[in-house]
């Protein structure tokens, strides 16, 4: 139909992120992940079309089916989510420890990790200097095996909504993946994630101004993040290679997870 993929996968992961119907901009029926309301979490390919839009043929229109598999978000888990991906991408871990603590969650390094579908760099893993001078090969696995055990320290206070989530942002993944990885998903999804703080009931005009100031800093972090995929972008482009974006990321979050915690992971078993 002669759309660009770049086109169909930046309005894919807008969607989900944040998407607001031009027709509905104050409705949060319409809005997704990073702004309160209902969220699709089966977002396969089959879910998914690209047609020509009826009013306008020279432009795509993304088509979303089978709504029988969503959560609704409330505000204070909205909040929480939207400071989460901001502490990630800003390696603020003092942030990201809190809110791993109010969730139950001892490992932030792997909270943050699971929440990208990436390494997080931002802090080596809690034991890892335990890990490397275990004398043998049994010592390591014993010692990996209790810090996956002791992952979660209270289930109860671990939002039901991260499962589904994290559902949705897989898949949504695995066709960026699929389609040559045409967009920077993750810097995509941290922009509504910023943007997401500041749309909050109640916000006072001196709110909302610190708000903008801390998303136009923010959004400087996420140009270091698009200077590396472009880089890679470009070497896809030029030389013809097929390693996206996302399969970098997937090599790195294999290695890890081999290195660190003795896991192999299956493309299979990550897309489940």
């Amino acid at each position: 139909m002669g759309f660009s993929m770049r086109e169909v996968m930046t309005t894919m992961v807008d969607l989900f992120s944040a998407q607001v119907s031009p027709s509905k901009p104050s409705s949060d029926s319409n809005r997704q992940i990073f702004m309160f309301g209902w969220v699709h979490c089966d977002p396969h390919p089959g879910n998914v079309f690209i047609r020509p839009n009826p009013s306008n043929p020279q432009k795509m229109q993304l088509v979303l089916i089978d709504h029988g598999l969503y959560i609704s978000e409330t505000e204070a888990f909205r909040l929480q989510y939207c400071q989460l991906w901001k502490a990630i991408l800003t390696w603020d871990n003092k942030s990201l420890e809190k809110i791993a603590s109010q969730w139950g969650v001892q490992f932030p390094d792997i909270l943050a990790s699971a929440t990208l579908l990436s390494p997080y760099k931002g802090a080596p893993p809690p034991d890892l200097d335990r890990l490397q001078d275990a004398d043998d090969a049994y010592k390591a696995q014993v010692a990996i095996r209790d810090k996956l055990r002791n992952f979660l320290t209270d289930t109860e206070k671990l939002p039901l909504e991260l499962l589904f989530l994290g559902r949705n942002m897989r898949i949504v993944q695995a066709t960026n993946q699929l389609l040559g990885s045409p967009v920077n998903r993750p810097s995509l999804m941290a922009n509504w994630a910023s943007k997401g703080l500041i749309v909050k009931a109640d916000v006072t005009l001196k709110e909302l101004l610190k708000g903008f100031l801390d998303h136009v800093k923010f959004k400087f972090t996420l140009g270091m993040m698009d200077l590396a995929f472009w880089f890679n972008r470009v070497r896809q482009i030029v030389f013809g290679s097929q390693v996206g974006w996302e399969d970098l990321v997937q090599r790195q979050l294999k290695s890890v997870a081999k290195a660190n915690f003795g896991i192999d992971l299956k493309d299979d078993a990550m897309l489940s």
